[in-house]
């Protein structure tokens, strides 16, 4: 009905089409992250409000600006810059798909700094970085173009 050809692009807040009676379900608060200018942590209150419309999933895990690893220092911005990734990189994707959270989960199950369901959703910030940076060069050609892609179509 809804000529879906990849399941596993369907997110929370999306309209679908149905056969039978209608169920209304609450969607879960989702967590907008706009790009800031600096990697400082942004202390928000909790705000209930309807779930905006967006193509990336909600994240449910609460921001955090420190590495996954007890062993490496430095804010998850620095180490993310560190291993490879680029601040677009890090404006464009990481902050919109989980905050800057490596150990973000969303509802459907995508997980870390890129919210993917490969290996290299999971680890250090070392590890998701050089997961995400080599993701971007083999599946668009380069993060470049990953971030293209992220930017024109709400989802990478």
């Amino acid at each position: 009905m809804n000529n879906i050809t990849n399941v596993d692009m369907i997110f929370a807040g999306e309209t679908l089409e149905t056969e039978g009676q209608a169920t209304t379900v609450a969607a879960p608060v989702q967590q907008a992250a706009a790009p800031v200018a600096q990697a400082t942590p942004v202390q928000q209150a909790p705000v209930q409000q309807a779930a905006p419309k967006q193509a990336a999933p909600a994240v449910q895990a609460a921001p955090a600006q420190q590495a996954a690893a007890p062993a490496a220092s430095g804010s998850t911005y620095a180490q993310f810059i560190a291993n490879g990734g680029t601040d677009a990189m890090w404006h464009t994707i990481v902050r919109p798909e989980s905050g800057g959270n490596p150990n973000a989960v969303s509802p459907n199950g995508y997980r870390g700094l890129g919210q993917t369901k490969e290996g290299w959703g999971t680890g250090s910030v070392a590890q998701q970085t050089q997961g995400m940076v080599n993701y971007a060069t083999s599946r668009y050609g380069s993060v470049s173009n990953a971030i293209s892609f992220r930017q024109a179509n709400g989802w990478w």
